[in-house]
């Protein structure tokens, strides 16, 4: 055994014997077994033991440490240190010496032995006449050929938790051990005690800090990722990776078959596991699927309910399961499994919080994946709706402009009298249907206009557009839309002005949309159109002192067929497309339609045209 201590290559007994013979070397040999030189001595091993558990998180070292320390002091047949594992139900005895030898002592279940009954009750037994038969009578185990004449074990406690037990046992002598050498024992375990404390806090952090990575990076898998088998898998692993070295499996109940797969597996006989399927109310799994609570089963074998997995390894004797089902609002999704192997400890309740994290992960990506799958179908239902909606209004807006063309041109012979002359009265009812014919017609060619936007299939021919012509040619009808009503429109456009490269028809359907709204909400005062160039764009706002509207209702009043005022008085007729066609085309010139209002002033609705080409994304034809 080697020594960090010191220069950290000599033996530690050698290492010690040197300090002891440069302490003690003024002591003469007949004063070397007095009272004064034992205390002494006592105390240098404790100093030395303390130093040596400083920082120490290693607890098999520090065992090492003590017992070696002990045997210098006490010349013993045998010492060690055994540490409990309440969990496991165990003691271990990670360094012992027989005669100054290392010796390996199994794992002994809690309540054999004399180191139990120290456990217990966390109070030091001292065994030093009649040792033989008071050892038998309480249940002694027997590691070597002798026994002992003097037996001491002192409980390691630290806030009441016993951590193992210290114990010093003599051959040769009755009443070996002295009160003070009780008390110095006992002053060793409250040293090993804390560091052993440390050690165990060190190693909790240890595994929080794994734990909480764990959750964290499958949080992020959740978040990043709506593929539930690679969450799923995710989940498996990381609770093999911290809770067992056999096997993990998240099983998923299907409600229409109420059977439970593992659709993700982790470990030992994972091909068995995928292969197999188990009914819900059957088995460990099926029985936490039913019950909705979750498990920690100490023997599998023992457990009346289990129900071995056919291709997968045999079970061993006293093989362990931890079920968790996998929850949301009360209802059992499915059940995370994780299995341990015969050596390793039992679940315990720390174990259980992690994986019930790992379930609720787990019950969680399923929710997100459902929801995700519903929301996706649910689009594509939206979808094909709506592109059989566009196509039902473009195949109806085109069969309806062929009679209604023909109504419309009809009506105009008949009042050029091509057929016979037509008296007052009947050149008056054939305005009024050619009149209704070509608002009627408008509004088809708005409806066809706004399916073939919804379908894609409306296509741009930009051209240069020289402004001031442009206007001439598109204001024309502006006096029909005033008609009689008090009110005066007029233009702020400066004397010169770039061209702009726009779809020519499109462009006039937009401000001719825009001044028919204006004029539609105006009684009187005025309308203005405005162009200056703003930037590298031309900026065209149309103004009106109409009724105005609540900022918050012009989003809504973008929307297709939307009239703000739908009750049966409204002052505008239409179907309330005139808006949104224009918007949309605004959107495939590459630019917004942006409004101002206040409710009794009026409104302004503007828009921009580049002045140079750039629209990118957009189909153009004739470029």
């Amino acid at each position: 055994m080697e020594s960090n201590a010191a220069d950290g290559n000599r033996p530690r007994g050698k290492y010690l014997d040197e300090m002891k013979h440069s302490l003690f070397s003024e002591f003469p040999e007949n004063q070397k077994n007095s009272r004064l030189f034992r205390q002494i001595e006592k105390l240098y091993i404790l100093n030395t033991i303390n130093q040596s558990l400083n920082g120490d998180i290693d607890s098999t070292h520090m065992c090492q440490v003590v017992v070696e320390n002990l045997k210098i002091i006490f010349s013993v047949g045998i010492v060690y240190i055994a540490l409990a594992y309440p969990e496991k139900n165990i003691f271990e005895v990670p360094y012992f010496l027989i005669d100054g030898k290392p010796f390996i002592s199994p794992p002994t279940p809690i309540g054999q032995g004399l180191t139990s009954i120290v456990l217990r009750t966390q109070k030091t037994l001292v065994i030093q006449q009649d040792t033989q038969r008071r050892i038998f009578e309480l249940g002694g185990i027997q590691n070597a050929s002798r026994h002992p004449k003097s037996w001491i074990g002192v409980p390691i406690v630290w806030k009441n938790t016993a951590f193992g037990v210290m114990s010093i046992q003599n051959f040769d002598h009755e009443l070996f051990f002295a009160d003070e050498d009780i008390s110095f024992l006992e002053a060793i375990s409250e040293t090993i005690a804390g560091a052993l404390n440390n050690a165990h806090i060190y190693s909790e952090g240890i595994r929080r800090t794994q734990e909480t990575k764990a959750l964290l990076d499958i949080t992020k898998k959740i978040s990043a990722s709506l593929e539930l088998e690679a969450v799923l898998d995710a989940i498996s692993s990381s609770a093999r990776e911290i809770l067992t070295t056999q096997t993990t499996a998240v099983y998923l109940l299907d409600e229409s078959t109420q059977i439970l797969k593992a659709v993700a597996v982790s470990g030992k006989s994972a091909g068995a596991i995928l292969a197999d399927t188990t009914r819900l109310g059957e088995g460990i799994i099926g029985a936490v699927a039913v019950s909705g609570r979750s498990e920690l089963i100490s023997d599998t074998n023992s457990d009346s309910r289990a129900i071995h997995i056919e291709g997968s390894e045999q079970e061993a004797e006293n093989e362990k399961l931890m079920a968790i089902p996998l929850l949301t609002q009360g209802k059992t999704l499915g059940v995370l499994a994780i299995w341990r192997n015969a050596d390793e400890p039992a679940f315990s309740e720390f174990d259980l919080e992690f994986g019930s994290a790992l379930a609720n992960h787990a019950a969680s990506a399923l929710v997100n994946a459902k929801a995700y799958t519903l929301a996706r179908l649910a689009r594509k239902e939206a979808e094909d709706a709506n592109r059989t909606k566009s196509q039902f209004l473009a195949t109806m807006s085109h069969e309806l402009r062929t009679p209604l063309n023909a109504i419309i041109n009809f009506s105009f012979l008949l009042a050029q009298g091509t057929e016979g002359a037509v008296n007052r009265e009947q050149e008056d009812l054939l305005g009024r249907i050619e009149t209704s014919g070509k608002h009627l017609l408008a509004l088809i060619n708005d409806v066809l206009d706004l399916a073939k936007i919804e379908a894609g299939k409306l296509d741009l021919s930009l051209e240069v557009i020289d402004i001031p012509e442009f206007l001439r040619e598109t204001l024309k009808p502006i006096p029909a839309l005033i008609g009689a009503r008090p009110i005066l429109f007029s233009m702020d456009v400066p004397d010169s002005l770039p061209s702009i490269r726009a779809d020519r028809m499109r462009l006039r359907q937009i401000l001719l949309n825009l001044l028919s709204n204006a004029a539609k909400f105006t009684e009187q005062g005025f309308i203005k159109l405005k162009l200056e160039t703003h930037g590298d764009a031309l900026r065209f706002t149309i103004q009106d002192s109409g009724i105005g509207m609540d900022p918050k209702d012009i989003p809504r009043a973008l929307m297709e067929f939307t009239q703000l005022d739908s009750g049966p008085d409204r002052i505008a007729k239409g179907t309330g497309l005139g808006l949104s066609i224009a918007s949309r085309f605004i959107e495939l010139h590459g630019s917004k339609l942006e409004a101002h209002s206040i409710v009794g002033e009026g409104t302004s609705f503007w828009f921009e045209l580049k002045l140079k080409p750039g629209m990118k994304g957009k189909r153009f034809i004739n470029e």
